[in-house]
């Protein structure tokens, strides 16, 4: 019962922030049918160890108000390559569009430029805002590594990888530990460098 109460809080809290943010900083002209003013797009972006489904809960209550919502896939191979992938989203959003980052997703969305197709605006859930010249690795190895990624797994190809007692207890410690042991085993992550922040662009 409580892993369902905690579940339900983080996700309406995120839901509020996000909502509030979009109602903040876009002012969008144009009126949707029946004379109502047109929200904009969202743009959920996942984070490390995780995928779209993640923010599921998120998803309901920002459709249940009215929103276009996308949660998409990344590859997490490298940051070009997950910026390759929200760059074709966005691309295809008709009209404004808020970008959500959470964890890893920060770093994805910070790479975008003044260029970025129909953005007006970014949003960090206790993400990760780096600016040029940062890592990740430098940030993290600042203090002593935090419980779950304190035994990460570097394989060949540079992806590291949570052991699954490691997933299950500190990364999906408010998920039923049935579904937690399912996610482990699309847990990865790649190591890269990030852009710099991005300039003109409400965060």
């Amino acid at each position: 019962m409580r892993r369902i109460k905690l579940k339900f809080w983080r996700s309406l809290m995120l839901m509020t922030a996000i909502t509030l943010v979009a109602v903040s900083i876009v002012n969008v002209p144009t009126l949707a049918q029946g004379g109502k003013k047109a929200l904009p797009n969202i743009v959920l972006v996942h984070g490390a160890w995780a995928d779209g489904s993640s923010w599921s809960g998120v998803i309901q209550r920002l459709q249940k108000d009215g929103y276009n919502v996308t949660a998409p896939q990344f590859p997490m191979t490298t940051l070009a390559d997950n910026d390759a992938r929200l760059r074709e989203v966005l691309n295809a959003q008709t009209g404004p569009t808020i970008v959500v980052g959470h964890s890893y997703g920060g770093q994805i969305i910070t790479g975008l430029g003044k260029d970025a197709p129909n953005v007006v605006g970014l949003v960090y859930i206790a993400a990760f805002g780096l600016d040029e010249g940062e890592s990740l690795q430098e940030l993290l190895s600042q203090g002593p590594p935090t419980p779950a990624i304190a035994h990460l797994v570097i394989d060949k190809q540079g992806f590291a990888w949570l052991p699954q007692d490691d997933f299950v207890k500190y990364f999906a410690s408010d998920v039923d530990p049935v579904q937690a042991n399912v996610m482990t085993y699309g847990s990865n992550y790649s190591r890269s460098r990030v852009q710099p922040r991005c300039d003109g662009v409400p965060s």
